[in-house]
């Protein structure tokens, strides 16, 4: 400093700073899924040591917050977005650094894409069936992994014949939607093992009727059928009877647990129904001498099996009087012979029930009867007459 006035000059330093102009930005980060987040990213700034703080604005998106405090680097929490169409949120970022002369706002705008939605359920099937996986998805692509190297890529597949050590287990299903974002879930398939056939048995009768049939051993219900495979219903419950059967006819009992699940194979139960024995009967009357029959009335069966047997009372209806053992029918067809003193005019009945080898039987009634009469003819018949010289 010199002044002419004084003696002396003065010499003093002034300093000036110059503080720079703060410059700071972010490219938006890469857009993300809902369920995401936008990890630490440092945004650009010519002075070192800058500090940010933000606050947001979602669009569709929850899990938004503002920052207050300064830090050095841009993020944020999990974004999600529950709607079906992109959504956005807004962050103004001010940057702040002490050895600039000022601050300096920009904007970060973050798109959170909607993830697939999509719903499955655990199932439980019996052995042998089907198994069905049911997703509800949004459009996107699917694949499908399970237990034993299962693959699928539609949405609802099937698998057959279903088995426990094959097919039990976690099937996982992810699906991607056309922006790229992913959503899985599992779904636990339980098989569920069968129960055992049950016990049955059936009827038999002689001739058409009704028959009932009855089985046993299910802890749960029975269903009879009239196939072992097929799927018509005859009749459930641990007895059934049948229409009237005219001939020996086959049915199938199922067991179906409290669970659902029907035995593999049916219990087979035959309705027999067998011949009730048919015959006839011819009546030889005894011979008259004369005014008297003689012992040879007989009876003679005809039309029976070889395995028949008979049985025979004097009177009517069978067992009225004791009858005979039952034995087998003679080759010859007499079953009842020798007669002896038949009264006049006198009907002998007969009640002759022939036995199947099944067990049934059938009677009938056949008369002897002696013709003998006493008259005044020159002979009474069947004797022959002879004419003699006189």
């Amino acid at each position: 400093a010199v002044n002419a006035a004084a003696c002396n000059e003065v010499t003093f330093t002034v300093v000036v700073t110059v503080k720079p102009t703060l410059t700071a930005n972010l490219a938006n980060p890469a857009i993300i899924c809902s369920g995401e987040a936008i990890a630490a990213v440092a945004p650009t700034s010519n002075i070192a040591g800058t500090t940010y703080t933000w606050t947001a604005v979602a669009a569709g998106v929850t899990g938004e917050a503002n920052q207050t405090v300064g830090v050095a680097s841009f993020s944020t929490g999990i974004l999600t977005n529950a709607t079906a169409t992109d959504g956005t949120v807004t962050y103004t970022v001010k940057a702040v650094n002490a050895a600039a002369c000022n601050e300096v706002t920009f904007t970060v705008v973050v798109t959170v894409y909607p993830k697939p939605k999509l719903t499955l359920n655990d199932t439980t099937v019996c052995t042998n069936t089907q198994i069905r996986l049911n997703l509800t998805a949004t459009p996107g692509t699917i694949s499908w992994t399970g237990p034993n190297g299962f693959t699928s890529s539609i949405q609802n597949p099937t698998i057959q014949n279903a088995d426990s050590t094959l097919h039990q287990g976690n099937y996982i299903v992810e699906v991607t939607n056309g922006d790229g974002c992913k959503t899985k879930d599992t779904a636990f398939v339980d098989i569920l093992p069968l129960p055992q056939k049950p016990n049955a048995s059936g009827d038999q009768h002689c001739g058409p009727s009704f028959l009932n049939f009855t089985a046993s051993g299910c802890a749960g219900q029975i269903t009879w059928f009239n196939t072992q495979f097929g799927s018509n219903i005859e009749g459930t419950g641990t007895t059934f009877t049948s229409p009237v059967l005219s001939e020996n006819t086959n049915y199938f009992a199922s067991c179906t647990d409290i669970k659902g699940c029907e035995s593999a194979v049916r219990t087979v139960a035959t309705g027999v129904i067998s011949e009730i024995p048919k015959f006839t009967l011819v009546a030889v009357d005894p011979t008259c001498n004369g005014f008297n029959g003689l012992a040879n009335g007989k009876v003679l069966i005809n039309k029976t099996k070889a395995t028949d047997q008979f049985s025979w009372n004097l009177d009517y209806p069978y067992a009225n009087k004791p009858p005979t053992p039952f034995v087998q029918i003679p080759l010859n067809g007499e079953i009842i012979n020798t007669i002896s003193t038949p009264l006049k005019n006198y009907d002998y009945r007969y009640t002759v029930r022939v036995k199947s080898v099944d067990g049934c039987t059938a009677d009938e009634l056949v008369i002897l009867t002696n013709n003998c009469d006493e008259c005044e003819r020159e002979f009474c018949p069947p004797v022959n007459a002879i004419r003699s010289k006189k």
